[in-house]
């Protein structure tokens, strides 16, 4: 009853055209709605009690009045209801509701600041608050104040590349792609070994189709994160890219045996990581199609000369081991990714080979 009748009393404090632009009017309002917000029963009958202290924090703060002397005991209360903000807008995120989230997160923000203005202790870091509230409004759809808060972000921690990789997708999001590769490079340049940044920059490459200029980040991810399987998916690509170039092999100083045989080794080593990688499964049954396929085109220009026929069944012999030895793997691909056309085409075609 006390606290309701003190409400009355503030309510009025603040539009008196007098009281209104006294320190101690919204010192006192941010205090007493701080403890409604925190009592149970009256939380529940005023539920904008957070938003209201908040906000009179906030304009005690704006008043810049310099005879007020109590930023001490005002700065507990302030840190209490950011506590008490962010805990709710953690509720209301649970719930989906990211704009509301957003919102309060928002004050839990400006609240920080207040508090680092006078020296007050800062429950959290603002560049993590910002972070929070980019989720929340990417997450409400509004990509824009995302983007402008994870912005905001980067430029309250400059020197953090963890905040990096939110920004560089809101980016992507709403199609700012050159932004979004600035943002990569300036990272790396940074933190050349940032497993997210690397990942990034190979995706540069792969959505130009050029996946060898993506090999030498490729080498640097699988050296950060070696248990990353898609890596060797790419790394695999890359190689057959390699092998498909007779300008490209002489250039990396390979052989096409020896870069069939890296491709082999990239997609095991993925597979090996992660068995469940369908793509690794299929490419690498691939690579036996494809030398099965070698020996049969071999097999049919030849002639019907004695030692062409021994020549010939021989052929069909390496052909057949061929299939056998891709066989589980594209077996393996269908079963993980039964709708994908081309692990579907691969896996009937060896399927129809070997009479299964």
């Amino acid at each position: 009853a006390d606290l309701e009748a003190g409400l009355k009393c503030s309510d009025d404090a603040a539009v008196h055209e007098v009281t209104s632009v006294k320190s101690k009017t919204w010192f006192y309002r941010g205090q007493l709605y701080t403890k409604v917000f925190q009592e149970k029963t009256l939380k529940a009958k005023y539920p904008n009690a957070g938003v209201e202290a908040a906000n009179a924090f906030i304009k005690l703060n704006d008043l810049k009045d310099p005879k007020f002397k109590d930023w001490e005991e005002a700065n507990r209360y302030i840190g209490a209801i950011s506590i008490d903000l962010y805990n709710q807008g953690a509720e209301y995120y649970d719930a989906k509701n990211y704009a509301q989230a957003a919102k309060l997160w928002t004050f839990t923000k400006n609240l920080n600041s207040v508090l680092e203005m006078h020296k007050g202790t800062q429950v959290f870091k603002t560049c993590d608050l910002l972070t929070n509230i980019a989720q929340a409004l990417d997450a409400a759809n509004d990509n824009a104040a995302a983007t402008s808060s994870m912005e905001e972000a980067y430029k309250a921690c400059p020197d953090s590349v963890k905040y990096l990789p939110n920004l560089i997708y809101l980016n992507k999001k709403s199609g700012n792609k050159e932004r979004a590769m600035e943002l990569v490079d300036l990272g790396l340049s940074k933190q050349p070994s940032n497993a997210a940044l690397l990942s990034e920059k190979i995706n540069v490459f792969l959505s130009k189709g050029d996946v060898l200029g993506g090999l030498a980040f490729v080498n640097n991810l699988i050296q950060v994160d070696p248990k990353n399987d898609q890596a060797y998916v790419i790394k695999g690509l890359a190689y057959d890219s390699l092998s498909r170039s007779e300008s490209l092999l002489a250039a990396n100083k390979l052989t096409k045996d020896a870069a069939i045989d890296s491709m082999v080794t990239s997609y095991k080593k993925s597979i090996e990581i992660n068995p469940g990688n369908a793509t690794a499964n299929n490419n690498l049954g691939k690579i036996f199609i494809d030398k099965a396929n070698l020996l049969i085109t071999k097999s049919n220009s030849l002639g019907n000369s004695s030692a062409d026929t021994k020549l010939y069944d021989e052929l069909q012999v390496k052909i057949k081991q061929h299939y056998e030895e891709g066989f589980p793997y594209l077996e393996k691909a269908f079963q993980l990714d039964p709708n994908n056309p081309d692990i579907k085409r691969s896996y009937n075609q060896v399927k129809i080979k070997l009479g299964k």
